[in-house]
């Protein structure tokens, strides 16, 4: 297959989806392809769907091993699908087709869709959940909300026999961890650092894990050290490391109710030590209120750890949603009707 082939597949298979339109509360047929679970490691169901759209084009177009590879590694969220071109040193400017496009939208970038065509200064893309369905836009190259491009791995394709698009080959090796993760790092080692971080109930900061260590990183790993009787050097060593296997074993073994099984929710908000959080609170538990209000669709912007006008209108939406009074406060159970699964 040559490069301009694979191109043209991709093209075409976003383009045979326009109009799709999504089910309530964001249902949609991308989020239920087994090779989406496969890539995230979990069930995107019901989520904002743009970027799991561009993921199921590249699957389906050129199967799970090659698909996954293009974007190195695709997530469900547009920044940190950015993040990964950024990384690799394929985060550009200038629009070609195939690339896949980045957004500006609530403060950071939170759309994405796959340039199908590139005429002067404009350039055409087919987006999944815009105007809730699978539109093709025509955009300014220029235009202030256009964040850049992620140009795949195009290299990869060339003299490659694609699969059936419903395969499932053995994901290519993974690079071997480093022993020693510090301040400026960045890969699968430092988002799976952050994972184990935030299990761990630390706050690796709003963008979550992007596989970055930067300052929120930092400042996670000092306090968990802290806590833990290690010395505070922001460095995740061999003994750090140890110490957040053994905090995710002993809450691993914690007996967990069978799935549907009632529960206290005021038991279990008190589990998650979280405070109550007003219009005019600041801090760390704003920052999970909001990441959390904007997983469950109830967009509040780029998270900045204030609980100002735009969070409270898109709490007490949430509020209201479950039934509850819309103060502009979370507590106790509140917490623990945002934070569940499902």
């Amino acid at each position: 297959m040559t490069i301009a082939e694979a191109k043209a597949d991709l093209v075409a298979l976003a383009r045979s989806q326009v109009g799709y339109q999504e089910g309530p509360n964001n249902y949609n047929k991308y989020a239920d392809d087994p090779k989406i679970t496969r890539l995230y490691g979990w069930n995107v169901q019901n989520q904002p769907w743009c970027c799991t759209f561009v993921n199921w084009v590249f699957l389906n177009a050129f199967g799970y091993n090659i698909g996954s590879r293009l974007t190195f590694g695709g997530t469900a969220a547009c920044s940190n699908s950015a993040q990964l071109f950024k990384n690799n040193g394929a985060f550009v400017h200038m629009p070609n087709v195939g690339n896949q496009a980045f957004f500006y939208s609530g403060g950071g970038i939170n759309h994405t869709g796959i340039v199908v065509a590139v005429e002067g200064s404009e350039f055409t893309t087919i987006e999944g959940n815009y105007s809730d369905k699978v539109s093709q836009v025509r955009h300014n190259i220029g235009h202030s909300d256009v964040a850049g491009f992620g140009r795949p791995c195009w290299a990869i394709v060339e003299g490659e026999t694609v699969p059936p698009a419903d395969d499932a080959p053995a994901a290519p090796p993974q690079p071997q961890k480093r022993s020693i993760l510090r301040k400026g790092m960045s890969g699968e080692d430092v988002r799976e650092l952050q994972e184990k971080l935030i299990k761990a109930g630390y706050n690796v900061g709003p963008d979550g894990p992007d596989g970055a260590y930067g300052q929120n990183t930092f400042r996670a790993v000092v306090a968990f050290q802290e806590d833990n009787g290690l010395e505070k050097d922001g460095v995740a060593g061999p003994q750090t490391m140890k110490a957040l296997d053994e905090a995710a074993a002993a809450d691993a073994e914690k007996p967990e109710l069978p799935h549907g099984a009632a529960a206290d929710p005021q038991e279990a908000a008190h589990d998650l030590t979280l405070p109550e959080i007003q219009t005019g609170s600041e801090g760390n538990a704003v920052y999970l209120l909001q990441a959390a209000l904007n997983l469950r669709g109830f967009d509040c912007g780029k998270p900045d750890g204030i609980l100002g006008p735009k969070t409270a209108a898109a709490l007490n939406r949430f509020k209201e949603y479950e039934g509850q009074e819309p103060d502009g406060k979370i507590a106790g159970n509140d917490w623990f009707l945002l934070l569940r699964e499902g």
